[in-house]
Order: structure tokens, then sequence, then C-alpha cells
């Protein structure tokens, strides 16, 4: 049993674990993750094995799980075990120096002057029958405890963060807002897909209301989210909604919607009306002014053409359907009503994450944990210096005491003024 545990709070362990995690990372960044069975079996052909193996979402699957949890337990029980070497140490320390019966030769009256400026800098001392230990810092034996215990503390507190968020997609479009389980409503008020220079660039204009009332209007961007009250909001992706004006003749009424989805627009009661099915942008123009549709992948930046049924009623009162394609601009009238597509407009996909700001103040609490053990161990190492009666002195504890044996020879040197 204590072989096992050896090995489980080996460094080697810990390197193996990390070695797996990477690996198994690797995986969920070069396969798209949260993809339907669909996507992964259609465009990759070992689709099957990577919704067996889970590599769809890997870092859900247990096995990424397990890894961590393992690794974890290792700097866990590294912390532990560094912990108990580290209680008493100071004392140990001191102990050790007073026992010290040999270092720099130095006369009575340097050891004087030298005595008198540790004393000055606040060195605490030990003393025992002919020999004086001189020592500060001793919280620096902590330094690398706490560099241990943070990381056991961000990697636990990290998965909690990334496993109890609330993460959710939305098609936010320009009258369609998205409205949040708190009663947050995420409005568009536009999308672009090009910057000035004609480059690909995705961004989103989003107005978020909360239900205090509060209001900001801001700017998302792929890898620029919006942080705002707890939440992120992401460019994550986009879809394509069809601009469509609707007049009715007689009244002059007019109402602009945008169609994401195949509809059905009933006009009258006998079943008159227009059937929305879809759109292109993927196609060709022919000589005789057919369109020939290329493929069914839309693409940003170009004009739409859409597939539409018309349902008429014709003079025997039988309901007449077409089906066919029309262009933007173009205007169908089904009885007192006029039908205009105006655009194929492209909308965003919005990433909205959610997590407890409890969590994500510890998770900051953490790293500051660890800039502190960082900083104990470079910047308050500790230092024991040996003073003995009989003219000798030498220093203890630091990595790199060159620059300390320099101040002190400089202070031993001096006239004592």
């Amino acid at each position: 049993m204590k072989k096992i545990l050896a090995f489980m709070r080996s460094m080697k362990f810990g390197m193996i674990l990390l070695a797996l995690i990477m690996g198994v990372s690797f995986f969920g960044t070069l396969i798209q993750q949260g993809q339907s069975a669909e996507f992964y079996t259609t465009n990759y052909s070992m689709g099957e094995l990577i919704l067996t193996l889970g590599l769809d979402n890997v870092y859900y699957t247990p096995y990424f799980l397990g890894l961590g949890l393992l690794l974890i337990l290792n700097l866990t029980l590294c912390s532990l075990v560094r912990f108990r070497s580290i209680l008493g140490i100071g004392k140990k320390r001191v102990a050790a120096s007073l026992k010290v019966d040999e270092g720099n030769v130095i006369s009575d009256g340097q050891r004087k002057r030298l005595e008198a400026y540790l004393g000055k800098k606040h060195y605490r001392k030990a003393s025992e029958p002919g020999v004086t230990v001189y020592y500060k810092n001793q919280i620096g034996h902590l330094g690398s405890f706490f560099v241990h215990l943070s990381l056991v503390l961000l990697l636990f507190i990290g998965a909690v963060v990334l496993y109890t968020g609330k993460s959710n997609l939305y098609g936010i479009g320009y009258d369609a807002p998205a409205v949040l389980e708190d009663g947050t409503v995420v409005s568009l008020v536009d999308f672009t897909t090009e910057d000035e220079n004609g480059e690909l660039h995705y961004e989103s204009t989003l107005s978020i209301k909360t239900p205090d009332g509060e209001e900001l209007v801001d700017k998302t961007s792929v890898n620029y989210p919006i942080n705002y009250k707890g939440k992120k909001y992401f460019q994550e992706t986009y879809g394509f909604a069809a601009q469509l004006v609707i007049v009715n003749t007689v009244t002059q009424g007019r109402d602009e919607i945008y169609l994401t989805e195949p509809l059905y627009l009933q006009t009258s009661e006998d079943g008159a009306g227009i059937y929305y099915l879809t759109a292109y942008t993927n196609y060709e123009e022919e000589e005789d002014g057919q369109i020939a549709i290329v493929s069914e992948e839309l693409e940003t930046g170009k004009p739409g053409v859409f597939l539409v049924t018309t349902m008429q009623v014709d003079q025997d009162g039988n309901l007449v359907e077409e089906t066919g394609l029309v262009t933007e601009g173009t205007t169908l009238q089904v009885g007192d009503i006029q039908f205009t597509f105006k655009a194929l407009r492209a909308f965003p996909g919005i990433r909205i994450k959610e997590t407890s700001r409890v969590a994500m103040a510890m998770l900051y609490a953490t790293f500051g944990l660890m800039i502190a053990g960082l900083w104990f161990c470079f910047f308050r190492q500790p230092v024991y210096i040996t003073v003995g009666k009989r003219g000798f002195y030498r220093i203890t504890g630091v990595r790199n005491a060159e620059g300390l044996e320099n101040e002190l020879q400089m202070c031993m040197e001096s006239d004592g003024k």
C-alpha cells in the first residue's frame, strides 16, 4: 500500500497524467465538439468511432474526468507530503544553524558591526553559548506548499466552474430576441460578416436588457465576448433569414418579418397564401433566365433566391399551387396581399455562458494564492546567518547568497557611522 501511495504522489505519475490529459485534449481541439451525430457520420470517415469514444464531447467523458480527478489526487498527496515536511522546519533550521562551527573569519570589531547591522534589519535571533543565529523570512518555507495547494484548488474550482456553469446557444434574429431564464432580453441591433477591408469578420451588436431595467449595447466578435453582469456573450456561429415585407393593398398596412425556417402565410379562409420553403445562394442563372441550384450550402455576401409555393384561388374556386424560385426584390401578390422578398440576411448564433460569481471569486482567489506562493518562493527566501563569538559567520538558506554576502561585507568594512 505504501508503494502505491508513493507512486500516486510521485512526479512521475503526475507527468504521466498530464501527458494523457494533453493527448485527450488534442482530440478535443482537432474534432469539432458538441455537434449532432449526423454531423460526425457525414463529415468524418471515422464518425462512428468518434461517437463511440465520446470524442464529440471529449471534455465531459468519464475518462477525461477520471484523469482530472487523478491529477487532483496526485497534487493533493504531494501537497500533504510537502506540508508535513515543512511543519516545524523553521525551528529545525535554527537548531541546525546553531550547530555550525565554522565559516568566514571576521574580527571582533567586524562581528559587532555585523550584529548591529542585522539588528537594524529586524532579524530575529536565537542564541546558545558562543553562537547566535539571525534569521528572517521563515514564511518562505511555505511558498512551495502554497503553489502546490493553489494548483489543486485551481483544478478543482476550475472543474466546478466548467461543469456547473450554464451555456446555451441562441439564434438571435432581427425581430426575434432571446429571452433568458432570468428575464434578460437579448436583441440584435446589427450583424456584419466583413470588416471595412472586405475581410471576413463576424461581429454582432447586441442590446442586453436586464430585469432591473438596465441596458447595455455592445459588440461581440470571435474571441472578444461581451462580459456583463455575470454572463459572457460569445460570437459563435451564424444562420440566414429571408427578409419579407408584407403589404395589404387595401388598408396599406405594412409588416416586415424574417423567415428562418419554412412557414405558411395564409391570406384568406379559402387557403390562399404563400408557403416559404428555403433559400439558396449558390446558383447559376442560365441563358433562358432559368435558375439552376448548384449547392444548398448558404454563403454570406451573396444575393439569395427563395423557393416559394404560391396558393391562389382561380375563377372556379379551386386552389391552384405553383412552386418556383424568386430573386431578391420580387413581389408576389395573393389577393390583396403583396409579399416582397427584400434580401437574405445573416443573423448570429450567440453563445451565452453564466457561471457562479462565488465560484469565480474563489477561482480568482486561487490565482492570488499561487502568486503569493511564487512571491514567497522567489522574494522571501528564508535566511539564516550564524555568528560565532570566536570570530566567524556563515549564511545558510539562500540559494544564491552572493548579493547578501556582499551586503554583509560592506557593513562590516564600514566605520560604523
